[in-house]
């Protein structure tokens, strides 16, 4: 019997459970919906559930980004139980996420002879948010509205891998006025910091569709006075 991949499993956390003697995996995914790439996770949690192994089985893994990058490699010594199923977790600590696209990892046997090549699995694919297509009419009735909404966006934009930032502003009105220590949105979405260039095509996406919302109503605090009795 051929040796098969049957779970693979992404997450923030896999744990092993004594008491049912299985996995608690939270914060399960397959697909990441993000505005602005790179981004890190504090950990990156695989599950791998084989079957068809007939014995203890040394593997290698190998995980790729989508323009196939090496990200990280290693061994992974599989027990083999009585049905011929073996599990493995692997936790990634302070993941980076570097681009658009799939992320897939690469399984080989290890023999006596040298690797064996297996299979490729995806282990999540990333992606920008969807582009709003304003209808016809929508953004001058959006502007005309009487209504409090979000008109201009506000936003400090700074790269996990830069210690400073920058304040963009994005309007639906080309001729609002630019608040004090912001930088108009780039026209071509491509933004240049310590020598690096940023992609915000996804962070424009992203406040594109809030405008047109109500704007949220700022909580107001309350504030319990504490009284003594007189004695």
């Amino acid at each position: 019997m051929s040796i098969k991949l049957k779970h693979c499993l992404t997450s923030q956390v896999t744990k092993f459970n004594p008491e049912s003697r299985g996995f608690d995996i939270a914060g399960q995914f397959d697909s990441l919906v993000h505005p602005i790439f790179p981004i890190g996770m504090p950990q990156l949690s695989i599950f791998l559930g084989f079957e068809g192994l007939d014995r203890n089985t040394n593997f290698e893994m190998r995980i790729n980004s989508p323009s196939d990058e090496l990200l990280s490699s290693g061994e992974l010594p599989v027990p083999r139980d009585m049905f011929g199923h073996g599990k493995k977790v692997v936790n990634i600590e302070k993941f980076i996420i570097s681009e658009r696209g799939a992320y897939t990892i690469d399984i080989l046997e290890k023999t006596a002879t040298g690797l064996n090549f297996l299979m490729t699995e995806t282990l999540f694919t990333t992606s920008y948010p969807p582009k709003r297509q304003f209808r016809d009419g929508e953004v001058e009735a959006i502007l005309a509205s009487k209504e409090k909404i979000i008109r201009s966006i506000k936003s400090d934009f700074k790269p996990v891998d830069l210690e400073t930032g920058v304040k963009l502003q994005l309007s639906l009105d080309v001729n609002e006025p630019l608040q004090e220590g912001h930088i108009l949105f780039p026209k071509d979405d491509k933004l240049t910091l310590e020598g690096k260039e940023y992609d915000l095509t996804g962070l424009r996406r992203e406040i594109e569709w809030m405008f047109g919302r109500p704007i949220p109503e700022k909580k107001s605090e309350n504030k319990e006075v504490a009284t003594e009795e007189a004695k």
